[in-house]
């Protein structure tokens, strides 16, 4: 008997939904579960380098992205201790018709939108928000996938089941119990800043990463987006973080942290960095 054609997938992330789109496009038919009511991506800036881009032109998100995406007219490479640019690698348009696809600068947020929405628009997948994933059980017509909302439990016939549902992953616990994230002993710092608070220096359409001792820095250019007011803390490994965190590093290599403290005011947040 031929194996349903139907793949779940766990996790309505940024990784989630493109998994989604890319194999819609193959003619699968394709569930989402996402144990969140709604979708609500937190986070920062994203680079997406041609190799990424490529993906999601190709998914047919050019126009979702055009107006939220920037493309960088170069990446700087920065010291922090002499305060120099040490490399600069042009980018921009001609860089894009070399690469054959752009390089974006965009907000976690205006992405996951984006794929949203064609998720959304496409007749092949199912979003189901609220949805949580409980079990999967191998049989010869493939896999039966049970899933809870609420106090409705369901179940989906499928060929395959994904797991993009993060760092906790339920569907990893459930299938590798003994497999378990472990702190890297690595902190990132990121944040949101209203571009019209900082100085000029700060403002060119330019990826800047600041490298020091055991530390670095980027600064990615975005279109005036106001700064993110959305709760952090929610994952139980990103803590909230204000700017008196960046005035205690600004006495280490202070030029790491310069574009926030000359804003006077960032909507930062820190977290331990897990891998598994």
């Amino acid at each position: 008997m031929a194996l349903s054609r139907t793949i779940v997938i766990a996790g309505a992330g940024i990784g989630g939904l493109t998994a989604a789109l890319a194999l819609a496009a193959r003619g699968f038919r394709i569930v989402v579960l996402e144990k969140a009511e709604r979708l609500e991506e937190v986070g920062a800036g994203l680079q997406l380098s041609p190799n990424a881009s490529r993906v999601l032109v190709e998914l047919g998100l050019t126009e979702r992205l055009k107006l939220r995406a920037v493309t960088p007219e170069a990446l700087s490479i920065m010291s922090a201790r002499a305060g120099g640019e040490l490399l600069r690698m042009p980018l921009g348009e001609a860089a894009s018709l070399r690469a054959g696809a752009p390089y974006w600068v965009v907000h976690r947020a205006d992405l996951q939108a984006a794929l949203a929405g064609a998720v959304a628009d496409h007749p092949d997948i199912d979003l189901k928000l609220g949805a949580t994933f409980e079990d999967v059980a191998p049989h010869a017509k493939g896999l039966t996938v049970v899933h809870r909302s609420g106090t409705i439990r369901r179940s989906d016939l499928a060929s395959a089941l994904i797991g993009a549902d993060g760092i906790w992953s339920t569907v990893r616990q459930h299938l590798f119990p003994e497999v378990q994230p472990r702190f890297s002993g690595l902190i990132a710092w990121r944040g949101t800043l209203d571009a019209t608070q900082l100085p000029k220096d700060y403002t060119a359409r330019r990826v800047q990463l600041w490298m020091g001792p055991n530390a670095h820095s980027g600064r990615l250019s975005h279109c005036g987006r106001a700064p993110d007011q959305r709760g952090r803390g929610a994952a139980g490994h990103l803590e909230p973080a204000g700017l008196e965190h960046a005035r205690r590093y600004q006495r280490g290599d202070g030029r790491l942290c310069r574009p926030a403290l000359a804003a006077g005011g960032a909507d930062a947040a820190r977290g331990g960095r897990q891998l598994a």
